[in-house]
């Protein structure tokens, strides 16, 4: 008899109560885009889920929630964040927690802009519009915090036989998280990146560009998951998109 993963019952689970005509979602308490994301996971064996920019650990309690049971390491710079953070990944002893840290493309000290909301906190400066459009997004003080790239993190936290996934939501930063990871893109099963639809932050690429880049690395899109929606504008800024490996997809 075929052994199924918890993931994979999960993910039935799931497809009999869409069948039904119920929301997953206000069932489980997961969205239903991240139990699609656990099934990609699921099928493309990951065995490590980075999570860069984990704030207070959102994405990390919700791929649990959703059924994901592989390992978890996560990155985030802002002291009250980190805090949360750690006491969220209290009694999982397959999620890590590094020390305070943020990811760009080079290595050294940083200041960043921490915000009222702080998942809106940035390495980048704020612009004057995105205030305006995102409530919580003015900065209310900036603390120095170390900076590394994922070539020099890399090996610290992964085998050499795990399936990696790295989740990115860094405010603006993506680009040069991607820019500090020459040699581990090679390494790397699948992404998923916060992308703008409008420049939100100083210096910020747009998802077009994103799009590019990753397409340049081999990476084909697998999924879009809606992002931040103003309703000021009444128009999406950002979405979420999950990338793996061209060769890998069928």
């Amino acid at each position: 008899m075929t052994k199924l993963s918890l993931s994979s019952l999960s993910a039935l689970f799931r497809k009999a109560v869409r069948r039904l005509g119920h929301d997953v979602g206000v069932l489980s308490g997961v969205r239903y885009e991240t139990s699609f994301l656990v099934e990609i996971l699921d099928r493309h064996g990951v065995t490590v889920a980075i999570d860069i920019g984990a704030n207070v650990g959102q994405w990390g309690n919700e791929l649990r929630l959703a059924g994901y049971t592989g390992r978890i390491v996560s990155f985030e710079p802002v002291s009250s964040a980190h805090a949360l953070l750690t006491e969220q990944a209290r009694g999982d002893s397959k999620w890590t927690v590094l020390p305070r840290l943020a990811v760009a493309d080079t290595e050294g000290t940083a200041q960043i802009n921490v915000a009222s909301n702080t998942p809106m906190s940035s390495l980048l400066p704020i612009m004057s519009h995105t205030q305006a459009a995102i409530p919580g997004s003015d900065t209310v003080g900036v603390e120095t915090v170390r900076v590394t790239t994922l070539d020099a993190m890399l090996d610290e936290v992964v085998s050499a036989d795990d399936v990696i996934f790295v989740k990115i939501d860094v405010q603006g930063s993506e680009r040069a998280i991607l820019d500090g990871a020459v040699t581990s893109l090679a390494r790397i099963a699948g992404i998923q990146l916060e992308m703008s639809f409008t420049r939100l932050y100083e210096r910020e690429v747009n998802a077009f560009e994103l799009y590019r880049r990753l397409d340049e690395a081999s990476f084909a899109p697998v999924l879009f998951i809606p992002g931040y929606f103003s309703s000021e504008l009444a128009r999406q800024l950002q979405v979420d998109g999950v990338f793996f490996k061209k060769d890998g997809l069928g």
